[in-house]
């Protein structure tokens, strides 16, 4: 990826410019969101992720190599996680598991071991229990990650690829994975989070932060830093770290690239607005604006290796 990929702050002022022209931004922006927006905001997403988006059913971002986007670059989560994850006898739990993308690779290369999925959005527990009907080393429920229904110690390992970020209580979440994980056992986190605090933006960056996050239903996105903090005082060992956002932005730019006609056409966005459901219009905000703010390390997509001590 060249700097020159990266769109310019001009671009960044020219993009919000036909963001306010197109959106309600004030509605978006004073809309506290609930778990029940965030079920919606899914539901609603759920055909551009499944055709668009990835055509696989993943609804995360893909890790490219080389600055080229593959549609094989979707596997890269799981790949890390088989990787990392022993081949026999483990108890796994995916935290906002999907439609089951990830679960599925898994179960399928370590047919050994038994792993769980968690989602709140009734929806895609539904897709997840279908694509796994024939695994039986995996098991879907719906329920939320604030409040885990298994019991203490059980889990050697357990993952998260996008789904913390849209944690209302980070303390919680990281409190609830410490409580089910079994001594030594691991919490792998693939997600995005602030890197630079709000106060050290532009106007314009503050905006598109605040755009990009009540698009995707994500009310309370935390510093990295912050993560980091609230894992270690719950007795966390930080074992790794890295930013990986330069992976994710083949993706973005493609995805940025994918929205542009629409902008060409005089009644797009209008008509879009008249037939499909607003929260899959609104990714076109997070669409336009996010190749900016990761690009220029406002925002992190990061790899976090988490060990219970």
């Amino acid at each position: 990826m060249s700097a020159k990929s990266i769109p310019s702050a001009a671009l960044l002022r020219q993009d919000l410019a036909w963001i306010r022209q197109h959106f309600d931004i004030d509605e978006l922006l004073n809309h506290r969101i609930t778990p029940g927006d965030i079920q919606q905001y899914y539901s609603q997403s759920n055909i551009a992720y499944r055709l668009v988006h990835s055509l696989g059913g993943a609804v995360h971002m893909a890790l490219s190599q080389g600055g080229r986007f593959r549609f094989s670059d979707y596997d890269g989560h799981a790949r890390y996680l088989i990787q990392h994850i022993q081949s026999s006898g483990q108890e796994v739990l995916e935290l906002g598991c999907g439609t089951g993308y990830n679960l599925e690779k898994l179960a399928v290369s370590q047919p050994g071991n038994r792993f769980y999925g968690v989602d709140i959005t009734h929806l895609h527990v539904i897709q997840a229990k279908n694509r796994l009907r024939n695994h039986n080393n995996a098991i879907v429920n719906q329920g939320d990650f604030h409040k885990l229904s298994y019991g203490n110690g059980k889990f050697d390992t357990v993952y998260d690829v996008e789904a913390v970020c849209h944690a209302q209580n980070i303390e919680q979440v990281v409190g609830e994975v410490y409580r089910v994980l079994k001594p030594s056992g691991f919490f792998i986190l693939f997600d995005g989070f602030r890197v630079v605090p709000s106060g050290q933006l532009s106007e314009d960056e503050y905006l598109a932060r605040r755009l990009i996050e009540k698009s995707m239903a994500l009310e309370n996105v935390v510093l990295v830093d912050d993560l980091i903090t609230k894992a270690e005082e719950a007795d966390f060992l930080v074992k790794e770290r890295i930013d990986i956002a330069d992976q994710i932005m083949p993706n973005l730019l493609r995805l940025r690239q994918l929205i542009m006609p629409w902008r060409l056409l005089p009644f797009g966005f209008s008509i879009a607005h008249q037939i499909l459901p607003a929260n899959l219009v609104n990714n076109a905000i997070a669409a336009l604006l996010m190749p900016y703010m990761v690009g220029n390390g406002y925002q992190g997509y990061f790899r976090i290796l988490l060990q219970k001590r």
